[in-house]
């Protein structure tokens, strides 16, 4: 969700003003049409278009069209939670260290000793995005017994879609077999990508228009990467897959963005990934606990409430000073980008699948995710996993 399409679908409730005046900043209590009716029209559209429900006292909290769109990207969404989370591997591992005589020896021990990464995954050369979704999919609906007819919503989370058009999903909704009515969507927000998915996917079953949601992460990113630039070499091609369903808990969740630092992570057109590691890092240390706050603050819980916080696993160094930030203990920051790499938005499904997998007696209940990449943005949320079936990376090594 972006500022600017918040403001169109806000402009829609107003039939005798200017379309031109709608700026974030603008006060919509001054205008000469606003009126008690016109503040229920806002909260109707809120919820039908976003799930999310508001009530006439956040209307009148809000000095702007800026304020209104924070309190809707930060929310709980009631009712809702996951069921279950699997993680698929490409069968090539490969050492990072093999990479020193393409990069050099240095360059990629600082690699290594600043990510914390020492071995990616990655596709064989005819494999796509969609073969990591499919077979996370197809590995999640297996174990976990999942009716196809069930499923009526499908996300994929991928900067590496198959083709321009169509989006990916609609393609693997077929290849999955699952009907037709499914409503499918690609969601192209790279690392933070997992986080945006979960509120899209709890959004639909939310608003009534879905019951079961399958979200797929899967990017494919050793064809992007530049052979000059030894910066993502820890890059690894990973499948995820999370059922989303009706639960008795909620989940809270909170977004945000940057624009003005969009470059920091790019992918031009037939380009290659650069991206400006410091800035991505400063940026991560000072939102990341932020959005953590404002999720713990949602669900009124304290760091003695919390028994894990997953967080993108892209670089040891911003856990560690996200986790000092929040002045939390090293145990409840788990991390093992050592011997998966960085795979985008899978990083967090993949995490849980490798801690849980196989160690069922210890599952969390409260648990906080928080991941930050591209535009640049960050979002967390708040969630309870007491419930929530994980299935061991399948072709772990």
């Amino acid at each position: 969700m972006e500022l600017k399409d918040f403001i169109g679908k806000f402009v829609s409730q107003f039939e005798e003003e200017d379309p031109a005046i709608f700026e974030a900043d603008l006060d919509f209590h001054e205008l000469d049409s606003w009126s008690s009716l016109t503040s229920l029209s806002v909260v109707a559209m809120v919820y039908q278009e976003y799930g999310v429900e508001l009530d006439t006292q956040d209307v009148r909290n809000a000095d702007t069209i800026e304020d209104l769109f924070d309190i809707v990207m930060k929310t709980i969404i009631p009712d809702v939670s996951i069921r279950s989370i699997a993680s698929w591997l490409p069968s090539n591992k490969i050492s990072l260290s093999s990479f020193a005589e393409q990069y050099g020896e240095k360059e990629t021990r600082d690699v290594i000793r600043t990510t914390g990464v020492e071995w990616v995954y990655r596709t064989d050369a005819n494999q796509k995005s969609s073969d990591l979704c499919f077979n996370a999919a197809e590995y999640l609906i297996s174990k976990d017994n999942i009716d196809r007819e069930s499923i009526d919503g499908l996300v994929v989370l991928t900067v590496t879609r198959d083709w321009a058009l169509p989006d990916t999903s609609v393609y693997l909704q077929h290849k999955l077999g699952l009907k037709n009515e499914t409503v499918c969507l690609d969601i192209n927000y790279g690392c933070t990508g997992y986080i945006y998915g979960l509120m899209q996917a709890a959004m639909w079953i939310h608003s009534g228009l879905c019951q079961n949601v399958l979200v797929l992460g899967g990017d494919m990113l050793k064809n992007c990467l530049d052979p000059k630039a030894v910066g993502s070499i820890d890059a690894s091609d990973i499948g995820t897959a999370s059922l989303i369903s009706k639960g008795t808990t909620g989940m809270a969740f909170h977004l945000c963005s940057d624009g003005a630092r969009y470059d920091r992570i790019m992918m031009p057109h037939g380009g290659y990934i650069c991206q400006d590691g410091m800035g991505v890092f400063s940026f991560s240390i000072v939102n990341g606990p932020k959005s953590i706050r404002t999720v713990m603050d949602l669900m009124k819980w304290e760091d003695s409430d919390v028994d894990i916080y997953a967080l993108h696993q892209s670089s040891q160094l911003i856990i560690k000073n996200v986790r000092m930030a929040l002045k939390s203990s090293q145990e409840k920051f788990p991390v093992n980008m050592k011997d998966f790499g960085n795979s985008s938005s899978s990083t967090i499904p993949n995490l849980l699948c490798d801690l849980y997998g196989l160690n069922k007696a210890n599952r969390p209940r409260h648990a906080v995710f928080c991941s930050y990449g591209a535009g640049l943005t960050c979002g967390s949320v708040a969630l309870d996993l007491s419930k929530t079936h994980f299935y061991e990376p399948l072709n772990k090594q």
